[in-house]
C-alpha cells in the first residue's frame, strides 16, 4: 500500500485570488455543483452480494454477516430467498436488524420468490427495495413454456412482473431486468430497471466495463433507471507465488487486496457518476475454506471465510465512517466548485450535504494492476495534478482532504484564495469543503 503521505500529504493549497471571475454566472457555468448529487443518495447506492441460502460455508452464521455489514456501514443486500433451507424469520430478523434486500427471482419458482418477498415485507414493511429477474441467463439458460435462451427469459421476465404488480404489497417496488440477455430497445411490462454485471476483468479500471455492459446487455433499455447487480474481483490466496500471472483464466486474474480495493471504492463512485441507482458488489464474505488455493469463486469477498476484513473491507468502513462522523447540523453553505481543467482521465463526484457543505470525490482512471506473461503486480502509474476551485460568498472555506484506503485526513491550506492542487491516486479521495 502506498503511504499515506505519499497521497494526502502531496495535495497542495495555492493562494489564488480570482476576484470577479468567481462571482455570478461563471461559477455556474463550470460549476461541477450542478452534477452534485445528495451524499444520502450515494451511500444508499452502495450494496453488496451475500449468499444467505449457502449454509455449508462462512454464510451459516448470520449474525457474523449482520456485524460485517454494520462494519462496511452499509445495508443493501442482494440474494435468492431462503427456499428450503433458510427459514423466513431468519430474513425477517435480519431485516429488523436495518437489511435492505433485493430479492432474486428463478424461472421456476416465482410463485414461492413472490409469496416469500410479501411475507418479509408483512413482517417488517421496507425490508424488501427491488425484485430482480433471472441471474445471468447466458451462464445459467432460462427454459419457460416451451420456450429458450432469450425468448423464455423475455416470457418469465413478463409474468415475474405482472405477479409484483397484482400484489398490494409489492407493487410499489422496481422489478429489476434479468441479466445476461441480449440488448432490447423497451422494457415495458417486464422490468422498471434495466440491470447488468459489470466486471471489469483483470482488474481493469471499472468505468469502461460499466458503458460496456449497459450498451451490450441493455442497448437503448439502458434510459430507464439502472442497476449494477454484480461487479469486483478475487483476491490472490494467501501464499499464492508473488508475481504469477495467471490463475483462474485469460478474463479474470486473482489481484492482491489493495488493487481489489481501489477497484471496488471506484466502481461504487463511477456507478453514482454514471446515474447508476444501485451497485452490488461481488460479494461479502469468502464463501468458503480454499487450503489447496484453486477455487476463484471462494475468493471475491470483502471479507475472508474466516471474516477477517481485507482491504477492501476496511477501506469501506473507513469511507461510511468519514462521511458520518463529519454530517453537522450547521448551516455551512452552499459551497460551489469546479475543476479548473477537466478531462476524460480524472472521475468526479460531487456529493452535496444536507448542512451545505460539499465533498468532492476525485479520482484518476490510471490502471491498478498490469500484467504479461512474465509478471502480475500493482501498476506502478503516477498521481494527476487536478486544480479544484471553489467559493463560498458569505465567508471563507476550509478545506480537508481524505484517503479511504489509508484512513487518513490531511487539512489543506486555503489562505484567502480560491484553487487547491491536488494529486490524484488511481482511487477516489475525498475534498471536503466547508464554511470556516
Amino acid at each position: 500500500m502506498r503511504p499515506f503521505g505519499y497521497t494526502i500529504l502531496s495535495l497542495v493549497a495555492v493562494i489564488a485570488c480570482h476576484g470577479p471571475a468567481l462571482e455570478g454566472a461563471s461559477h455556474k457555468q463550470a460549476d461541477v455543483t450542478e452534477g452534485a448529487i445528495p451524499e444520502a443518495q450515494f451511500v444508499d447506492s452502495m450494496g453488496v452480494n451475500v449468499h444467505l441460502n449457502f449454509t455449508d460455508g462462512a454464510y451459516a452464521r448470520l449474525d457474523r454477516v449482520r456485524d460485517d455489514m454494520r462494519y462496511l456501514g452499509l445495508v443493501h443486500v442482494r440474494t435468492h430467498d431462503g427456499g428450503d433451507t433458510v427459514p423466513l424469520s431468519d430474513y425477517a430478523r435480519l431485516a429488523s436488524e436495518g437489511l435492505r434486500f433485493n430479492l432474486i427471482a428463478t424461472a421456476d419458482q416465482m410463485d414461492r420468490n413472490v409469496d416469500f418477498a410479501a411475507r418479509l415485507m408483512a413482517q417488517v414493511p421496507g425490508s424488501v427495495v427491488s425484485i430482480e429477474g433471472f441471474n445471468e441467463i447466458n451462464n445459467w439458460p432460462v427454459s419457460y413454456r416451451g420456450l429458450h435462451k432469450d425468448e423464455a427469459g423475455r416470457a418469465a421476465q413478463r409474468d415475474l412482473y405482472a405477479k409484483v404488480k397484482a400484489h398490494a404489497g409489492l407493487a410499489h417496488l422496481p422489478v429489476l431486468y434479468f441479466t445476461g440477455g441480449e440488448a432490447v430497445s423497451d422494457l415495458s411490462g417486464m422490468a422498471d430497471w434495466a440491470n447488468v454485471h459489470a466486471y471489469s476483468n483483470n482488474a481493469q479500471q471499472p468505468g469502461p466495463a460499466l458503458r460496456e455492459a449497459f450498451a451490450k446487455f441493455t442497448g437503448s433499455a439502458a434510459r430507464a433507471p439502472r442497476a449494477n447487480t454484480e461487479f469486483g474481483n478475487f483476491t490472490l490466496p494467501e501464499g499464492w507465488p508473488e508475481g504469477k500471472p495467471y490463475w483462474a483464466n485469460y478474463t479474470q486474474l486473482g489481484i492482491d487486496e489493495v488493487a481489489q480495493a481501489k477497484l471496488v471504492l471506484t466502481a461504487y463512485f463511477e456507478g453514482a457518476e454514471s446515474g447508476i441507482g444501485r451497485s452490488y458488489v461481488y460479494e461479502l464474505l469468502d464463501e468458503k475454506r480454499d487450503p489447496k488455493g484453486t477455487e476463484p469463486e471462494f475468493h471475491f469477498g470483502l471479507f475472508t471465510f474466516e471474516h477477517r476484513p481485507k482491504a477492501a473491507a476496511k477501506a469501506l468502513h473507513s469511507l461510511t465512517s468519514f462521511l458520518a462522523r463529519t454530517r453537522s447540523d450547521k448551516v455551512e453553505g452552499p459551497i460551489g466548485a469546479r475543476l479548473k481543467t477537466a478531462d476524460g482521465s480524472i472521475g468526479i463526484l460531487p456529493l452535496q450535504r444536507e448542512d451545505g457543505s460539499l465533498i468532492v470525490a476525485l479520482w484518476s482512471r490510471s490502471p491498478f494492476w498490469r500484467w504479461d506473461r512474465n509478471y502480475a503486480g500493482p501498476a506502478q502509474t503516477p498521481m494527476k495534478q487536478v486544480e479544484l476551485v471553489s467559493w463560498f460568498d458569505n465567508g471563507k472555506i476550509k478545506a480537508v482532504a481524505f484517503d479511504p484506503l489509508e484512513d487518513a485526513t490531511a487539512k489543506l491550506k486555503v489562505r484567502g484564495g480560491h484553487n487547491i492542487t491536488v494529486a490524484v491516486p488511481n482511487y477516489p479521495i475525498l475534498v471536503y469543503l466547508q464554511k470556516r
